[in-house]
This record gives structure tokens, C-alpha cells and sequence, in this order.
């Protein structure tokens, strides 16, 4: 008998302790063996279960995503080195998980850490370890998921541990086909809640969505409506990402809150309460949808959200967001967003939208309601377009791992209204080399 980690709404843990038994079993008993057909079998049931049909895993964390990934890919690979039979449905259900992560990472390999921001490895190839995407795509060309979505020098690194694999070359098609192939193109992962724009210079992911793991939110932050933008291949705004998951309740609920994420905080509250899980602090009741999102010309998009009871149903609280995004082709882009709040139980109706900055940028405030921005590859302003609320800049820290984490600044723009407030603000970015 085996301790499994089975719950009433089964995750990653019990997605991995299948992975384990079935890897485990190919490699002692071989692919034939009766009790490796029935772990694959097991094995195979619980990957369709745990993946939305959009290829987002079921806790909607992006981390998460990416360890998965890797898992899967590498028992894969075990199965091609053992000559066994890669289940249609397993291949299919993977190839869809790979292509959402392959769709949200920058060229090398880094990604928003939306969610709990675990960054274990399954196995370390290759010298890329942590939430770096670069090795789990690698993984993911070689058992034949992707066709080049990989960044080459992954691939090379990764390449003479795979040598042994018929067919296992990451290195042949590394780079070829990208999301990132010049082209302006459009996303949708309704599911798992994320809508992708990107181009050769940007690349904007948002989040609007259900909550994680069939509502248990194990995971979720309350960042609904917020979003991360990576500009000529550089992060731009980044998701905060998770500083510690067990060793401070504290400062894990400062994690989730929404005032440290790119979005909206109304009245002072959260979107969702934040609440005792079984193992730390979580949301379960942060829900957003998305209205619209749609090509606009050559080089543009629009995209709406919507919260439609913040905090609770019964709040009477309500955030509209819109973001127009445009890539001239020329080595500059540009981000309108809008944000609308209705409190239909006050007099006054304020709010807090917070824009995080990657640590290799610097905002300097200007007196007039506008902000210049210099950054590593880029330059730009930030300005209030319109609305009468005031604009800072404050320090905060971001992490990309449990456990550490590094200062950066945050451009805080005040929403103030009656019943209504609203926001306009308008990022202006240009390439160094421009």
C-alpha cells in the first residue's frame, strides 16, 4: 500500500505520486509488466483529469504549470528510452499544457509567476534549474510536445542528456516556430483563466478566470484583472510572485493580497477573503471573466475584464478593467488601461490601482501625473490620462521563489469617485535602440 495524497479535489501532489509509481515501476519492472500497466493507466486518467482542455493545470498557478510540465515530459522520454507506448490522450493533454507555457515565457525562458511560486525541479538538466521554463520546454520539444518552442541554448544544454532517446533531438527545430515569430497574435485560455498578447518586441498575459482547483484556490492570490508585460524581451511589469509559503502566515497573506499584484484594491479590501487552507493562508473566492479580447489592425488588441462581486456577492462592488495594447513594428509600444469601480453602497468609491516594475527598471515621478521609466533595453513614461486621483511611487519586494525575494518599485495610481471611479492611464515604452 502506498501513502497517496488524495483529497476531495485532487492536485499536483497526488498527479505526482502517480508519476513516481509509474516512472518507478518502467524502470524495475519494465513496460510490459502488469502492475506498470496498471500505474501508467492510473497515471494517464489523473493527467486528463488535472488539465483544463486549454492545457492549463487545474490550479492555475504558473509554477506549477511548469514543473508539471516537466514531469510529464521527462516520464515521457522513459517511456520512448524503454520502447513503450505513449497513451494518444496523454500526448494530446500534454502537447496543450506545453503550448499555454510556451505561449506566456519571454525568449529566455522566464515567465509571470502568477500563483504560488514553487520552484522545485524534477531533475536538473542541462544547468537551468528554478522557475526558468527553459529546461521543462526543452524537455517538451524532445518528447515531441512542441516543434521548437524551446530557446536553442536550452536545448544544447539539455541535448547530451537525451542523446540516448530515438528521436530525442530538442536541438533540431530550437527557436523555429515560436509564439514569439514577429507576428502580433492573440491567445485564449478561457479555463485556466490567462489571454495571451504577444509580438516580437511585447508580450502582455492577463488573468481572468475561476478560482483554482475547482474552487479550493490552493494556490490562487487574489490577482484578478492583473497582468505582466515583458517589453523587447525584457520584463517590464511582473507579478510579485510568492516570498514564502509556510514559514510566515503573515507574510504569505501579504503575498495573496491584492494590493501587491497589477491590479485593483477597492475600499481597502481584498478581492477574495483570505482564509485558513489546510496547510497556509488561501483565496477561494476570486473569480474574474473576460468580455472581450480581440485583434485590433496589424499590431493591436483590446481586452476586458470584469469583477463582478468584489470581496463577496454580496458587496456590492464591482471592477471593470479594459487594456488597448499596440505594437507599431517600430520599436515602440504602448498600453492603455482603464479601470472603472462601482460601489452601489457608498458615498465614496476609492480604489488603488498598483503597477509593479521589474527591478532592472527605475520610475521617476514627474509632479504632473506622469512618470518616466528607464530600464534595462527600454525607456518610457507612464501617465494619468484621465481621473482625478493622485499618483506615487513606492518600494516593494517581488520573488520568483520560496524564500527570497528582491526590492523593486511599484507606481500606485488612487481611484477616487462617488457611487463611480475611474482611471485612465497610458504606458509608453520605446527600445534603446530606437
Amino acid at each position: 500500500s502506498f501513502n497517496l495524497e488524495k483529497s476531495d479535489v485532487n492536485g499536483n501532489h497526488l498527479l505526482f505520486d502517480r508519476l513516481g509509481l509509474a516512472f518507478v515501476s518502467i524502470g524495475l519492472n519494465g513496460p510490459r509488466h502488469a502492475r506498470t500497466h496498471r500505474y501508467v493507466e492510473l497515471l494517464n486518467r489523473e493527467i486528463s483529469e488535472q488539465f483544463h482542455s486549454d492545457g492549463v493545470h487545474l490550479e492555475h498557478a504558473t509554477s506549477y504549470q511548469r514543473l508539471l510540465l516537466e514531469g510529464v515530459a521527462l516520464y515521457v522520454l522513459a517511456l520512448r528510452r524503454r520502447g513503450a507506448r505513449v497513451d494518444e490522450q496523454l500526448q494530446l493533454v500534454a502537447t496543450r499544457a506545453a503550448l499555454f507555457m510556451a505561449s506566456i515565457c519571454d525568449n529566455d525562458g522566464g515567465f509571470p509567476c502568477f500563483g504560488d511560486s514553487d520552484s522545485g525541479n524534477v531533475l536538473v538538466l542541462g544547468g537551468q534549474a528554478g522557475n526558468q521554463s527553459t529546461s521543462a520546454l526543452a524537455a517538451a520539444v524532445a518528447a515531441g510536445f512542441l516543434t521548437g518552442e524551446a530557446p536553442r541554448a536550452s536545448c544544447e544544454a539539455m541535448a547530451p542528456w537525451l542523446s540516448h532517446i530515438e528521436g530525442a533531438d530538442p536541438v533540431a527545430t530550437a527557436g523555429q516556430g515560436r509564439p514569439n515569430d514577429g507576428r502580433f497574435r492573440l491567445f485564449s485560455f478561457p479555463s485556466g483563466g490567462y489571454y495571451v498578447a504577444r509580438s516580437q518586441d511585447l508580450i502582455v498575459v492577463l488573468r481572468a478566470g475561476a478560482t483554482g482547483l475547482k474552487g479550493r484556490g490552493s494556490h490562487d492570490h487574489n490577482d484578478q484583472l492583473s497582468f505582466a508585460v515583458t517589453a523587447f524581451g525584457r520584463p517590464f511589469l511582473v507579478d510579485p510572485g510568492t516570498r514564502t509559503y509556510t514559514e510566515s502566515l503573515k507574510a504569505h497573506e501579504q503575498d495573496l493580497s491584492s494590493f501587491s499584484h497589477n491590479t485593483v484594491t477597492v475600499l481597502g479590501l481584498e478581492q477574495g477573503p483570505i482564509v485558513a487552507g489546510s496547510v497556509t493562508a488561501t483565496v477561494r473566492q476570486a473569480e474574474a471573466n473576460c468580455e472581450e479580447f480581440r485583434a485590433v489592425g496589424q499590431g493591436g488588441a483590446i481586452w476586458r475584464g470584469r469583477i463582478s462581486a468584489y470581496h463577496d456577492r454580496s458587496s456590492g462592488i464591482s471592477h471593470s478593467r479594459s487594456l488597448t495594447i499596440h505594437d507599431d513594428g517600430r520599436r515602440s509600444v504602448s498600453i492603455e488601461i482603464e479601470d472603472e469601480v462601482r460601489c452601489s453602497d457608498s458615498n465614496e468609491c476609492t480604489g488603488a490601482a498598483v503597477f509593479l516594475l521589474d527591478p532592472a527598471w527605475q520610475a521617476k515621478n514627474e509632479g504632473d501625473g506622469s512618470v518616466m521609466l528607464h530600464g534595462r533595453g527600454g525607456r518610457g513614461r507612464f501617465r494619468i490620462t484621465e481621473g482625478m486621483g493622485a499618483l506615487r511611487i513606492e518600494r516593494r519586494w517581488i520573488s520568483q521563489e520560496y524564500g527570497s525575494s528582491c526590492e523593486t518599485q511599484a507606481v500606485v495610481v488612487e481611484i477616487a469617485g462617488a457611487a463611480i471611479a475611474r482611471s485612465v492611464v497610458r504606458i509608453e515604452l520605446k527600445a534603446n535602440d530606437s
